[in-house]
């Protein structure tokens, strides 16, 4: 689960939205005027489907009532072809790992403060001008955070809602060793992990500090450090540069008034 950022394109937002809008309607009225799905028989739901098909065709949309005038667009980047985040794609996972979590625990711009999309809100218009600023910032911070003395540290929360755990040292040992033998043929890439026994880190992690946590929850919060690198290998500073390279596209176009954001949370 996480945050899905797509880049869309319409010369007729509005009214294709309005198609849309129509177009759930007229489907939620015909399942209704049906009666209880599951009173339904096969066929009865078949005449529904076919039906809300034929008023989308009719009004060019697909068979989901989605327009056709609405298209998306995803482009490898200039810079970082290979990257998860496309020019016209951007992800934010909602663990601790997401682009969105680290840039806030770095003290730098988010996704949603580069974009500012209104709470719950899918279809989200941007100033593009201002957003393309923004991300500016967001690079030029994060360069500096990783440049800092805090580059490589990060922030990870333990903490005791009363569910599972163990109640001894002894008992806290066998279960790790549980986990040792259970992973021990496993790649790298799967030999840290969570699950009900708790957090695994088989490979190791360097913890520098340990700080009680006052607020909900309890527990603790562990400064872990890891071995800095190269800044433009950083994951998430190239994540930044790319999402600017995606605003520079559309800027880069004569009608970048008809760009806009799905933003699915």
């Amino acid at each position: 689960m996480g945050l899905d950022v797509s880049l869309k394109y319409c010369a007729d937002r509005a009214g294709e939205l309005a198609k849309q809008t129509a177009a759930e309607e007229f489907s939620s009225a015909a399942w209704e005027k049906a009666g209880q799905y599951d009173d339904l028989s096969d066929a009865q739901r078949e005449t529904v489907r076919e039906a809300t098909k034929a008023y989308n065709e009719q009004n060019g949309l697909d068979e989901w009532g989605c327009s056709n005038a609405i298209t998306s667009i995803e482009e490898d980047s200039k810079f970082y072809p290979e990257h998860m985040f496309k020019v016209g794609y951007l992800r934010s996972s909602y663990n601790s790992g997401g682009i969105n979590s680290v840039l806030e625990r770095a003290g730098c711009l988010s996704l949603y403060d580069i974009f500012e999309p209104a709470d719950g809100e899918y279809y989200v218009t941007v100033n593009w001008a201002e957003a393309q600023l923004r991300a500016t910032e967001a690079i030029d911070r994060y360069r500096e955070h990783l440049s800092g003395e805090m580059a490589g540290y990060d922030v990870m929360r333990i903490t005791d809602f009363g569910n599972g755990g163990v109640m001894t040292d002894a008992e806290a040992l066998v279960a790790f060793q549980k986990q040792l033998e259970s992973h021990k043929d496993k790649p790298a890439g799967f030999r840290s992990y969570g699950c009900r026994e708790g957090d695994f880190y088989l490979d190791g992690i360097t913890v520098c500090g340990m700080i009680p946590n006052r607020g909900f929850g309890g527990g603790m919060f562990l400064i872990t450090k890891e071995e800095s690198k190269p800044a433009d290998e950083d994951f998430y500073l190239q994540a930044l540069i790319v999402t600017k390279e995606m605003i520079d596209h559309v800027l880069a176009q004569n009608d970048p008034e008809n760009y806009f954001l799905g933003w699915s949370a």
